[in-house]
């Protein structure tokens, strides 16, 4: 139902982009437009900041909310703990005794969220005359989650099945999971699994839980957007109201300021149970969500990967014949997660001719400028999916949040797309021997595990378990 993983601070380049102008040739197809967002912003006396979308043409309204809480977050030996108050905030609360999604059901609406390095964020969409009832609903989970022994147990065992499903059991899960944290970073707390450890989550205790949850779940640590039909007046009287009056902590939110050094190129074989094919894993420490790189970095996933006419599917599956698949991982993050390009490879094709073949296509596109049709048409493909996107009040929402919660700025989605409209084929050439370097690239060799030589653990995963930022203990009464 909710998922693990669903959709950036370092300065700005300090190189400019040419004019979109000078990179479209005459006969190449115009770049479609895409309005901006439209929205206003408040901040609420406890601190909590409130964004609205308003869109009378739609019946619906949708509340987003992002705390401010990730797996960075997880304390030491805790990894999974904000995974687990995803779950943990679809429970009973103090007034809600059948829980959070009966509620949401009884109105009408759908509700999800996910949890990711940086945040975990939260939405309910339900017609639009029940914003007052969301509103609350959302007043209410904050203030008054009811974390007791049973919730806790139950979703603990909940999160944990999840991870044996969703990765242990997935013939290539570990990629993203473990092995591209473990190896692409180094003293950085992305280096951890999002989702914590069996280990970690066996060892919790209710203390901890609860510790946690009022470390975090705070409105001063809380972006709201409501993005739909409401009356602008209406929607803050009643925000004012459900959300505003609750108590903002005096204590300070723990934080881990580790910023990791630089990763060397490595390359990694790495074994796993019942992989039916052999798999090869390129990543590189991708740009900052704030850095203006990090829009090139949406480019060259779409020319590398976007459709049946991408680069690696065309050169690697259709005409070599080398692989059977292209996947690619570019996660939005605050301090710059890793950028992975995975090919797996067609049956019985040569892993060392497939892992030339990938590097020449990074080597390509950093050495030859790319036509300017095929530069349009990948642009093309990005402004057509924010378009689609746009057309929700979910996914308005979702673009301006986003955003709000990793840097600061409501305008990140709308400024990605505008340098993402600006970018010539140098600037991604530029770009391209930046970020994607032979020298900082993280290769990994992942086969099945029958084929370990024996003794060998070069892919174990450091051990990460005292990262993580220290968290007092609860000192508020537990909600009953």
């Amino acid at each position: 139902m909710r998922r693990l993983i669903p959709l950036l601070l370092l300065a700005a380049s300090p190189l400019s982009f040419a004019p979109a102008a000078a990179q479209t040739a005459a006969a190449a197809p115009a770049l479609l437009d895409v309005p901006k967002l439209d929205f206003t912003k408040r901040v609420l006396a406890n601190g909590a900041t409130l964004y609205a979308i308003r869109d009378t043409g739609t019946a619906t309204v949708s509340i987003n909310i992002w705390y401010d809480v990730g797996q960075r977050d997880d304390p030491p030996a805790r990894g999974g703990f904000a995974h687990l108050f995803e779950h943990l905030m679809f429970k009973t609360t103090r007034n809600l005794p059948g829980g959070v999604l009966e509620a949401v059901n009884a109105m009408g609406g759908t509700a999800n969220a996910s949890t990711l390095f940086d945040y975990t964020d939260y939405y309910v969409t339900a017609p639009a005359n029940r914003l007052e009832a969301m509103l609350w609903l959302e007043g209410e989970r904050l203030r008054n989650l009811v974390i007791d022994k049973a919730s806790f147990h139950s979703e603990r065992d909940v999160v944990k099945e999840e991870l044996r499903q969703r990765v242990l059991a997935q013939p290539y899960g570990r990629i993203l999971y473990t092995l591209l944290p473990a190896f692409a970073f180094d003293g950085h707390p992305y280096a951890r699994p999002i989702g914590g450890s069996l280990a970690d989550l066996d060892q919790a205790r209710l203390a901890d839980v609860r510790a946690f949850h009022e470390a975090y779940y705070r409105p001063d640590n809380a972006v709201f957007v409501v993005s739909g039909n409401f009356e602008p007046e209406t929607l803050n009287a009643w925000a004012d109201r459900y959300i505003g009056s609750i108590a903002r902590p005096q204590r300070a939110i723990p934080r881990d300021p580790a910023k990791g050094r630089p990763v060397a190129a490595r390359t990694i074989d790495a074994y796993a149970p019942n992989v039916p094919l052999p798999a090869l894993a390129f990543a590189w420490r991708a740009p900052a969500a704030a850095d203006r790189d990090a829009a090139g970095i949406d480019l060259i996933e779409a020319v590398l990967t976007r459709g049946a006419a991408s680069r690696l599917r065309r050169a690697l599956v259709d005409e070599k014949g080398l692989a059977s698949a292209v996947t690619s991982y570019n996660l939005p993050a605050r301090d710059g997660y890793a950028f992975a390009l995975v090919v797996t490879l067609a049956k019985d094709r040569d892993p060392s001719e497939a892992e030339a073949a990938f590097a020449a296509e990074i080597a390509r596109l950093r050495d030859t400028p790319l036509d300017p049709g095929e530069l349009v048409a990948a642009k093309n493909g990005l402004f057509g999916d924010a378009l689609s996107a746009r057309e929700t009040a979910r996914g308005r929402a979702y673009a301006l949040g986003g955003g709000a919660v990793l840097t600061g700025d409501p305008h990140l989605a709308d400024e990605r797309l505008a340098t993402i409209r600006a970018i010539t084929s140098a600037d991604l050439q530029r770009i391209a021997r930046r970020w994607l370097a032979d020298a900082s690239r993280v290769t990994l060799r992942y086969r099945d595990e029958s084929l370990r030589p024996a003794g060998y653990t070069g892919d174990r995963a450091p051990d990460v378990t005292a990262m993580g930022p220290a968290v007092p203990p609860a000192s508020a009464p537990p909600v009953t």
